[in-house]
């Protein structure tokens, strides 16, 4: 039954996005909520940042009436899936689904945003919903609720900044994520987790409907449509609260640690991405929460791929950040030497890639300002890591 309910919150998911995405395009061209093209954006066409206020309610919709539907069935499933921490964590997903509306619409100040973050973050963790285990790592297992509790915190908002901050070409935020809700699905499932299965599973749905809209676009009308923060903020809380929810179980052993190198593995691509990038907003001496182009899509689309070919790279990127991983984990090679690994992969690809980016290209000469010409070839090497 249980996998019969799976399929039934991916499909009333995946078919509430479906209808919802073009009329919410439409809506958008008629009260002119739309995003213009500008020297900082990648789109050339006219498009709409509002196709993240399909995702929340969707999958809200998708869970509930599976559990509704089951539950005249069977009364366990509707006991065992709404629990008081399930609907905090709903709460904390809705509130920055809303402060992601509110600056799609009418834009919010970064500081605002943050402190909504924050408070969205607290309530997660008033659910008792935090970090409590380190699997291992540098010696760690339990951790105590007053280290646990702001660690979650700060990794919730970390999170939520890289999956919003990621979302620079068509399908990239939306395939990451795919990617990490298909490996949270699994485990979940696995693990006998029943609200987060579904929760995963119809946030699959739900990004695999607008996934192809994203991607495709409405050619006849050369119109596009973005998730905007609405979509980037509520996914960013859903990932991160997954992540946490999968540190808190003990049993998934693939290996040692594995819980836990799962749930950071799914998480690469982005979060190594904004850490880089405020490293290298840091060194040349600019204000790291303003948008700029220097981040990994943007690297590549300079070196000559187009959007698509930078996205399937990515995306394959991604997975093989997660293969390499698991296969380190299941073979024993400790989590600490997983994770240096990752550092050095990672790195050595951003290098590779930034040297076979033209001297003039648009990416350098928009990163570095005056500073790229003040310093060495030696230093210049190194520079976009």
């Amino acid at each position: 039954m249980e996998m019969m309910m799976y399929f039934v919150v991916f499909v009333i998911a995946f078919a509430m996005t479906t209808y919802m995405v073009p009329r919410i395009l439409l809506l958008s061209m008629r009260k002119r909520l739309i995003d213009k093209p500008d020297e900082r954006k990648i789109h050339t066409v006219t498009s709409s940042r509002l196709g993240g206020v399909s995702f929340y309610p969707s999958i809200l919709v998708a869970v509930s009436v599976t559990v509704s539907l089951y539950g005249i069935v069977d009364r366990h499933i509707m006991t065992g899936t709404v629990s008081v921490q399930f609907l905090i964590a709903s709460a904390a997903c809705l509130i920055m689904y809303l402060v992601g509306l509110f600056d799609d619409i009418v834009g919010v100040r970064y500081r605002k945003k943050f402190v909504f973050q924050v408070l969205a973050s607290l309530i997660v963790v008033s659910s008792g919903l935090w970090i409590n285990d380190f699997h291992g790592f540098l010696g760690i297992n339990e951790v105590a609720w007053w280290v646990g509790a702001p660690l979650t915190v700060l990794l919730l908002v970390y999170v939520m900044n890289a999956i919003n901050l990621i979302d620079g070409i068509d399908g990239l935020c939306s395939g990451l994520s795919i990617v990490a809700m298909v490996v949270f699905t699994t485990c979940f499932i696995l693990l006998g987790d029943v609200p987060q299965a579904l929760m995963a599973i119809a946030t699959v749905g739900t990004l695999l409907a607008f996934f192809r809209y994203n991607v495709r676009g409405f050619a006849h009308r050369s119109l596009k449509i973005f998730m905007g923060d609405a979509g980037s903020l509520a996914l960013g809380m859903m990932l991160g609260i997954c992540a946490i929810k999968l540190v808190q179980h003990r049993d998934l052993r693939l290996g040692e640690s594995s819980s836990l190198l799962l749930a950071y593995s799914v998480l690469i691509i982005p979060c190594f991405d904004v850490l880089r990038v405020m490293l290298h907003r840091f060194k040349i001496k600019k204000n790291m929460f303003l948008p700029d182009r220097s981040h990994i899509h943007h690297k590549l689309l300079a070196v000559g791929l187009n959007p698509r070919q930078s996205l399937l790279l990515i995306l394959a990127m991604s997975l093989a950040f997660i293969g390499m991983n698991v296969t380190m984990n299941y073979y024993g090679v400790s989590i600490e030497l997983t994770v240096l690994a990752d550092v050095v992969v990672y790195t050595v690809v951003n290098i590779l890639i930034t040297r076979k980016i033209p001297a003039d290209a648009e990416y350098k000469v928009a990163m570095t300002e005056r500073h790229y010409a003040n310093i060495s070839r030696r230093r210049r090497r190194f520079l976009f890591f």
